[in-house]
């Protein structure tokens, strides 16, 4: 009696809504998968990223917007090296569909950053201004 495991992985999955350019193991090679997941780890924390530039030193201001445009930079050479991380049309929580979540991500903590040093760059000029 032979019985079929409907659990086995199957070698090839079928094509999700009719697109079978759909690849859920996207190929890339492995020191560019793991400047990627250190991409995506960064772009989750941003909101914490943010909030330590609002209520911490200005100094960590400065190393956090560095670090993170270091991080949008090295999402862009990822992006022009494996063109198929910028495919909008992925799977749920591919590579691809991450990567392009990212990348808002790390525009906004950019900005916020940005944001960060212009309040205290005005503060700085209200206090060389006002001083007493």
């Amino acid at each position: 009696m032979s019985f079929e495991n409907p659990y086995e992985p199957t070698a090839s999955l079928p094509p999700i809504n009719g697109n079978a350019n759909l690849d859920v193991n996207f190929a890339i090679d492995p020191v560019d998968r793991r400047t990627a997941e250190k991409v995506l780890r960064d772009a989750d924390y941003f909101w914490v990223s943010i909030l330590l530039m609002f209520f911490c030193a200005p100094l960590l201001t400065v190393i956090l917007l560095i670090w993170y445009l270091g991080r949008l930079q090295s999402w862009t050479r990822l992006i022009a090296t494996y063109p198929g991380l910028a495919n909008p049309q992925t799977v749920y929580q591919s590579l691809p569909d991450r990567m392009q979540k990212a990348k808002l991500k790390l525009q906004i903590t950019i900005g916020a950053g940005i944001f960060m040093l212009g309040f205290i760059a005005l503060g700085l000029i209200v206090a060389l201004i006002f001083r007493f």
